[in-house]
């Protein structure tokens, strides 16, 4: 019985193992091998036992113990290695730098891990380890793990791979993993990973699943799908909404998995726990896809939720809506027909951001009509962020985009008319809108942004305002939800909004609060705040969304549930 159980084990794995051994060369013959046991002389299975070779780059190789406690490591080049051997339970045992030349036997034996708590010894008891037909099961529900993080867990499960770029099993760093069976796609893993502690997790299963497509066909296509679920422990529910470490700082989930000031490992929250299943069971995909845009523009909003209702990324959904605005030579002020500057030309800004928190811009270019477009190819195709004027539009022309003239006849009027008394007074509301600004999240629970404009009309030549400016304009952090603004660029610069807000709701607040809290900060700081408008908008990684401006009138068109609606915002300035 045990060893079909180690064969079994030995098979989930076998793709593991054959990826981290590679390929030797031709002339190494040396062996490396031995046996793993407690100090009672007992063989102890599933042991991790690691080779590291020194100044190498590539992966290390790693082996588990059989049901004997043996392991062995087959044509090793010659040169100085080390080796780490870890095991549930047990302390972690190191050989230091040796040279190998010949065959070598290195046998060792593990202690039982004890931790210290309030001068107290606890030795930890044994997860117990089992494997079935398709997934590695560890029951750690009657295990004591104190002071011991659910990333140093994964450390030592037989062939789990942790690094600072998440999990790898084979060298599949596409690994899904599930808490309760359901989907963290809104959580932050690694975060998850480091600061909560194991003591508070009942069982980690490895499932080695086969394809969607071989289960859709009944056909074996060889490609195998990697998942891990973490089951919690069942704990007695609160009221509180935070969980609180040792030294009184806060750690709140909301949502995006765990945001933290200082380490929580030195108690076992029970709370942490409990927000971590209330999110789980009110932040599910059932709230995507939802996009939400500055003022009402219902075309635009429409084509983007649609988009990805057919299942198109959020990345794609945030281009294609912005360029429907962009096209509009009835708006004046964003792309085709925008309102020049004082000098009779027209000059566009626009940024976008993608779930990675890459980006790209563009800034004062002019004759391209989709400026969204450009800055996309400038994140995606270049090894810079920004391009501006002559230079933008340059790259554009070489992309394919097309020059346009893009003062059409009504704005050139407008202008002609401004100029008989070249009176320039940024105008709060103008045209119901100055600035598009979207944001989206598709159906995987990924978040982008973007934002375009002409900017003010009738500006000095040159100027470019908060829209294509990282932070100011827009910014998205998918572990945590994004922000845009809309209005005077100027105020927004200077207290970097769409950061200041994403920040906000990383530390806790929701959406509305975080757009409130930011208006704040402007209208403190500029008691001229009267004289302009500025509307922010927000969404984090639940779907829940904000939305708040200085002045009335300020409006957002939300598309969710194949619906787009306009929404009136709330506002600051209720005295008139």
């Amino acid at each position: 019985m045990i060893d079909k159980f180690v064969s079994e084990l030995t098979s989930i794995f076998s793709y593991f193992a054959v990826f981290l051994l590679g390929l030797s060369s031709a002339t190494a013959q040396h062996n490396i091998s031995g046996r793993i046991i407690d100090n009672t002389q007992d063989p102890l299975p599933f042991a991790y036992i690691i080779l590291y070779e020194k100044g190498s780059e590539d992966l290390p190789k790693g082996v588990i113990s059989d049901d004997k406690g043996a392991y062995s490591f087959e044509q090793i080049a010659d040169g100085i290695y080390h080796i780490e051997v870890s095991m549930l339970g047990f302390k972690l045992n190191t050989l230091d730098t040796f040279t190998l030349s010949k065959n070598a036997v290195f046998n060792f034996i593990l202690e039982e891990d004890t931790q210290t708590l309030n001068a107290v010894v606890v030795k930890s008891k044994r997860p117990v380890i089992r494997q079935t037909a398709e997934k590695l099961i560890v029951d750690l529900e009657n295990s004591e793990m104190i002071n011991t993080s659910l990333q140093d867990v994964m450390r030592k499960i037989p062939g789990v791979l942790v690094t600072n770029n998440g999990i790898s099993i084979a060298g599949n760093r596409g690994v899904r993993i599930l808490i309760n069976g359901k989907s963290t796609d809104y959580m932050d893993i690694q975060t998850l990973l480091r600061d909560l502690p194991a003591d508070n997790i009942s069982k980690i299963e490895v499932i080695d699943k086969k394809s969607d497509e071989a289960a859709l066909t009944g056909v074996d296509d060889g490609n195998k799908e990697v998942v891990i679920n973490f089951t919690l422990k069942k704990t007695k529910k609160n009221d509180a909404n935070h969980a609180t470490n040792n030294n009184g700082a806060s750690s709140s989930l909301t949502g995006i998995g765990v945001a933290v000031g200082t380490s929580i490992l030195a108690n076992a929250p029970s709370n942490m726990v409990n927000e971590i299943e209330e999110n789980l069971l009110t932040n599910t995909k059932e709230n995507f896809p939802i996009v939400i845009s500055t003022w009402n523009v219902p075309n635009a909003t429409k084509k983007a939720g649609i988009l990805l209702e057919e299942g198109g990324t959020s990345l794609d959904a945030i281009e294609k809506g912005c360029m429907i605005e962009e096209a509009d030579l009835s708006n004046q002020s964003v792309g085709n027909g925008g309102r020049p500057d004082r000098d009779g030309n027209v000059t566009l800004d626009a940024c976008i951001m993608d779930k990675n928190g890459n980006y790209g811009s563009v800034v004062y270019m002019q004759n391209i009509v989709h400026a969204i477009a450009v800055a996309r190819k400038v994140m995606e195709d270049t090894p810079h962020v920004i391009l501006a004027g002559k230079g933008a539009e340059e790259f554009a022309i070489s992309k394919g985009f097309k020059k346009t003239n893009l003062l059409t006849e009504a704005s050139k009027k407008a202008w002609e008319k401004w100029k008989k008394e070249s009176n320039y007074q940024p105008l709060i509301n103008i045209e119901n809108h100055d600035t598009i600004g979207m944001l989206a999240i598709d159906k995987y629970g990924d978040i982008s942004g973007g934002c375009t404009t002409s900017g003010l009309a009738y500006k000095m030549a040159g100027r470019v305002g908060d829209s294509p400016i990282i932070g100011s304009g827009l910014f998205i952090d998918n572990q945590v939800g994004g922000a845009t603004a809309t209005g005077m660029g100027e105020e927004v610069l200077k207290t970097v909004g769409s950061f200041l807000i994403v920040e906000l709701m990383r530390q806790g607040k929701s959406p509305q609060e975080a757009c409130e809290e930011a208006i704040l900060r402007i209208v403190t700081k500029n008691e001229n705040y009267k004289k302009f408008q500025v509307g922010y908008i927000a969404i984090n990684k639940k779907g829940e969304t904000g939305y708040y401006s200085i002045h009335e009138y300020f409006s957002v068109s939300i598309y969710k549930d194949n619906n787009c609606i306009n929404l009136p915002s709330d506002f600051f300035n209720k005295t008139k």
